[in-house]
């Protein structure tokens, strides 16, 4: 390795961390967020001495192939490294760009779990931009490479000094504010993909140094305890036992709601109760399913799920002896609800088929049920997901476009084309539910069932102008407040105002439909539907992979993060307030006191 010494390769480090920093420093979205001078000072060298770090490493690791081996292989090694480091770069800032998340556990789980087509959409541009990004960064590679060798930038002795400087500076900055929980330096670790986050808390304890308050920096973590329920359930039988049939469609937001879209629904919903300020417990499948199985907040998934837990209710209609209807057109297994809430009866999974096709095996379980037991179906339609309708709908709503292509969004793209898309997949579920509500009228089962009719959360198209699009990426009210109407036999219709969240499902459904008598807070954090006071719960709880939050009455959104310490605010929109009030004490507690809801077993 003559000429391959890890110190001369110096220039070429510095050309890759300054195409990484700018790259990343494209992806922020700075039209959404305000930052101070300082924070744009530390953002912009923390980047920098980040990519440092990971642009020397991999360099050293090409140098150590050189020396057992020749400077060409060392040359090749390093031009491998550098280009397949930042295709994965490229590809972590656009996906942070869609959807605010860097590569992290939630997207390799979506794309090994069977949802890798919704975060890459097929198609011929999308193939050929993946072709010429790794065309044009390998050519990249090889004419930095060159040109380093090419272009002294200095002494090698100053400019290893300033690299030291400005990486131990930002990490010891870092480590500092998070002592002090400073959310001003912590919180733009977010814009940095897989951040060292490096921390000296007892270090600088021993130096007689006073540590900032700690509370909301874990108000995402829920307590290591986990008895779901808390008490022994004290459940009886009913003389004449209620069928349920969960009637769920994917994306689906509270403003399509209506007349135009879903007339279907909307008819059926005059002779049911109509809740209007509904919201999910998540802005994605697996939190907003999860809140409305098991009652709990979303944050309780991953306890549910390292533990094979079940679905309470669902435990209680297998023990009084309900029949199983259980039908999807996206997989039940990813997300994982045949380890979580249908574990008990997995086997009664219908395999994954089309929206039309899952429609006609429903029809015909319920023109075939045994009457002589109740049953539970749970069917869920998937076309808005990934706004489609079949070949040959008659569409209403011009101009569209399909497929959406996720990865040509940006702030300025015209959304009536995705919209009307959409607007249309809409109408194609409504139909769908149509045939279901007149099959129940035809077999007279709407005398004995109550039918739910929701979403696991909505969807948004850039209407906020802060360029986010589908969901996953923010808690507004377009991806979070859902349709929510109601059937039980024997009620009178009504619209109900009240703030109601998903959570609150499971304790209706337990107390009103199979009479436990219980407290709902023995196995919920939900209430009581028709027992909700006029004004409904003062906080709602909804999340995610990785953020948290409270929704006031009032529409403002308490964020708070298990990767960041700190809490922001933000409007019903999702944009973020330039003056953030302060965090009120009943909101921290309320995140606390869910988070230990659980805690105490029998």
């Amino acid at each position: 390795m003559k000429n391959f010494n890890f110190l001369k390769n110096q220039n070429y480090i510095y050309l890759n961390s300054l195409l990484f920093t700018c790259i990343n420093l494209l992806s922020i979205p700075f039209s959404e967020e305000s930052f101070t001078s300082a924070q744009l000072f530390y953002l912009v060298f923390a980047i920098f001495g980040y990519y440092l770090l990971l642009n020397s490493a991999l360099c050293f690791i090409a140098s150590m192939a050189a020396a057992v081996s020749r400077e060409r292989v060392g040359e090749v090694v390093k031009i491998i490294l550098l280009s397949s480091f930042n295709i994965i770069l490229l590809l972590d800032l656009k996906i942070y760009y869609l959807y605010h998340t860097h590569i992290d556990s939630m997207v390799l789980n979506f794309i090994f779990g069977g949802a890798a087509s919704y975060i890459f959409p097929h198609s011929a541009s999308i193939v050929l931009y993946a072709i010429a990004a790794i065309f044009l960064i390998t050519a990249f590679q090889i004419v930095a490479s060159y040109l380093s060798k090419k272009i002294p930038l200095g002494p090698v002795k100053w400019i290893t000094l300033f690299s030291i400087t400005v990486i131990a500076s930002t990490n010891l900055t870092y480590s500092y504010a998070s002592f002090r929980q400073n959310t001003n330096i912590t919180s733009l670790s977010q814009y940095i993909p897989w951040p060292l986050e490096i921390r000296a808390n007892k270090l600088l304890k021993k130096m007689g140094l006073t540590p900032g308050e700690t509370r909301a920096k874990d108000l995402h973590a829920v307590n290591a305890n986990f008895h779901y329920p808390r008490k022994a359930l004290d459940c009886r039988k009913r003389e004449k036992p209620l069928n349920v049939l969960m009637l769920l469609v994917d994306t689906t937001r509270y403003d399509v709601f209506n007349s135009e879209l879903m007339p279907n629904v909307t008819e059926f919903s005059k002779q049911s109760t109509v809740f209007k300020n509904h919201y999910s417990t998540g802005n994605t499948t697996r939190f907003g399913l999860f809140g409305l199985m098991y009652g709990l907040p979303a944050n309780y998934w991953f306890k549910a799920f390292d533990t094979h837990q079940g679905s309470i209710f669902i435990h209680q209609l297998k023990e009084q002896n309900y029949q199983f209807f259980i039908y999807g057109s996206a997989p039940l297994s990813s997300p994982e609800f045949d380890k979580t809430a249908f574990v008990e009866v997995k086997d009664k999974i219908s395999p994954v088929r089309g929206d039309d096709e899952i429609t006609g095996e429903l029809i015909k379980s319920l023109t075939s049920v045994d009457r002589s037991r109740p049953f539970f179906g749970f069917y869920f339609l998937d076309a808005p997901h990934h706004p489609e309708v079949p070949e040959g709908w008659k569409r209403s709503y011009f101009p569209y476009t399909t497929p959406v292509n996720y990865f040509t969004l940006t702030n300025n793209t015209d959304r009536l084309p995705y919209f009307n898309q959409y607007k249309e997949s809409i109408r194609y579920t409504d139909s769908l539910f149509g045939e279901v509500i007149r099959v129940l009228k035809e077999q007279q089962l709407l005398e004995n069932t109550i039918v739910l009719i929701t979403s696991d959360h909505g969807e948004e198209f850039n209407e906020s102008n802060n360029n986010h699009w589908g969901h996953n990426n923010s808690f507004s009210d377009y991806q979070a407040r859902v349709p929510f109407i109601l059937y039980w036999p024997g009620r009178k219709p009504s619209v109900i105002e009240a703030f109601s969240s998903h959570a609150d499902w499971t304790p209706t459904l337990m107390q009103e439909a199979l009479l436990c008598q219980n407290q709902a807070s023995d196995y919920s954090s939900g209430l009581n539907l028709f027992q909700l006071h006029q004004k409904g719960h003062q906080f709602l709880s909804i999340g995610n992979w990785n953020n948290g939050a409270v929704i006031t009455r009032d529409g403002l959104r308490y964020v708070y993060s298990k990767k960041s310490a700190g809490i922001h605010v933000y409007d019903r929109y999702y944009r973020r307030l330039e003056q953030e009030p302060k965090v009120p004490e009943d909101v921290v507690n309320f995140v606390m006191r869910n988070n230990t809801l659980l805690n105490d077993g029998p």
